[in-house]
């Protein structure tokens, strides 16, 4: 691995976060970056030229990754021409469609759900008249036969 005195590079963070392209790119969308998956890989492993701003926010979203698994320190290093990336109160146009895809997701699962639990309810009790008319059927049956063997009035 490479680093210097203040951190390594985007590359070894993201080997050192466990590599997973998916759940990074969704942190680096949130903190302002706008590349797709390919993309973000490419600039991650130096394919592409990145600018400082842009190398931040990979590092933010690498380092916020770190510090959910409650590493105390930022092991990637911040570019100096650029500072590190801060949350702006205003969300971007694309994190702000995919907590809204999210959010959808959410409220589909929980309708699923609900239907799902009304069905098992709407069985059992089904399941319970069903029970209920075959005991009286069968109640039915034993006294017409009763009826049957005691003959005529």
């Amino acid at each position: 691995m490479t680093h210097d005195s203040t951190g390594f590079g985007l590359a070894d963070g993201f080997a050192l976060a466990g590599g997973n392209l998916a759940e990074l790119w969704w942190r680096y969308v949130a903190v302002g970056g706008r590349a797709d998956r390919n993309e973000l890989h490419r600039r991650m492993h130096a394919e592409v030229t990145v600018d400082g701003r842009e190398h931040n926010l990979i590092a933010q979203a690498l380092n916020e990754l770190f510090m959910d698994r409650q590493i105390p320190t930022f092991p990637v290093a911040y570019r100096a021409e650029a500072a590190p990336p801060r949350r702006t109160s205003r969300p971007s146009t694309s994190s702000t469609r995919a907590r809204h895809w999210a959010g959808l997701a959410r409220q589909r699962s929980a309708e699923a759900n609900r239907r799902s639990v009304h069905l098992h309810l709407v069985a059992a009790q089904l399941m319970q008249t069903s029970g209920q008319l075959q005991f009286a059927r069968a109640a039915r049956h034993r006294a017409d036969q009763a009826l049957a063997r005691s003959g005529p009035g």
